[in-house]
């Protein structure tokens, strides 16, 4: 038995780094996919063919290596939780790029829970999971490699639309207009998240007032945001959006690079801003559709918002 599932990456289209301090953050899926097919082997191991090549890991084997740790935990698991005496063969395909910032990781593992338990539960004559099981299993997988992953973009990979996430309030759906269009551009820089993560919050010890006073700034932001993405309204998105990296500049989450690419999508876009933990990765800026012009160096792609979380091909 064959089963292949994809899953959206996504974009944080605000309130990245401010969010860890309790303010709103928006993230939306994007139509760029990771398709993952799984099928059956006799042996007991799980074999995975991606961008790395063809690795196995034998199930009585210690730890996995770590490019294929989480679908080597995934697949171990639900062996056992179906009963199923044979392996995994998985195929990864992504169409998004790695490390930049894109829910990558994400992505795969939640195309990879998805298809893997349909497998073992097809074998079995036994229902799939549904989605939430499927991001707990996705989740869990994750932080064998990344152990503090919050859930968030596993959440917007399975489920698709366009969140709002907080502290407080933890995940809220988010009615957006799905015609609006962004551009991404990926500087091709490769970065640290803990070391972002880390610069930011030195300056939030350093400089509490001008911290606190951003914060109030981003919660004005953040409520002038939500009817814009409602409404399709391009122009206050991408005030929104521009403001938002203006504050994530002043915290440490900039660069000269990023800077500079974000400098030049202002001149031919409605606003753009990193996406991410910043120090490298993309930055997104707001386009009309079928209008994304660029003109750097950099790799890069367009898509909609607001795209559908996972598909499922029929088994074959």
């Amino acid at each position: 038995m064959r089963v292949a599932v994809s899953a959206p990456g996504k974009v944080i289209l605000f309130g990245e780094h401010f969010v860890v301090y309790g303010g709103r953050a928006v993230a939306t899926a994007v139509d760029l996919r990771v398709t993952v097919s799984a099928g059956e082997q006799k042996e007991q191991k799980t074999t995975v063919t991606g961008m790395f090549g063809t690795l196995e890991h034998g199930h009585a084997d210690g730890e996995a290596r770590r490019e294929i740790r989480p679908f080597v935990h995934m697949a171990e698991r639900m062996r056992e939780e179906y009963g199923s005496e044979y392996g995994a063969r998985i195929s990864i395909a992504s169409q998004i790029p790695p490390g930049a910032g894109l829910g990558s990781s994400s992505a795969c593992c939640v195309a990879a829970a998805a298809a893997v338990s349909g497998m073992y539960a097809g074998m079995a004559g036994r229902p799939r999971m549904g989605t939430d099981r499927i991001i707990e299993v996705a989740v869990d997988a994750e932080r064998t490699i990344f152990p503090r992953a919050s859930g968030i973009d596993t959440a917007v990979s399975a489920r698709g639309g366009t969140i709002e996430y907080s502290t407080g309030a933890g995940i809220k759906r988010v009615e957006a207009n799905r015609d609006i269009t962004v551009l991404i551009i990926n500087s091709g820089q490769e970065r640290s998240t803990a070391d972002v993560v880390d610069r930011v919050a030195r300056y939030q010890r350093d400089n509490p007032e001008a911290f606190a006073g951003m914060m109030r700034a981003q919660e004005a932001l953040a409520g002038a945001i939500m009817p814009a993405l409602k409404a399709g309204d391009l122009r206050e998105l991408g005030r929104c959006m521009s403001e938002n990296q203006r504050n994530l500049a002043r915290i440490g989450a900039s660069n000269d690079t990023l800077r500079r690419m974000v400098s030049s999508a202002d001149r031919h876009t409605y606003g753009s801003k990193i996406t991410g933990a910043g120090g490298g990765g993309c930055i997104i800026a707001l386009t009309d559709r079928g209008a994304a012009r660029w003109t750097g160096p950099e790799e890069h792609m367009s898509s909609q918002i607001d795209c559908p979380g996972l598909e499922w091909e029929p088994y074959t």
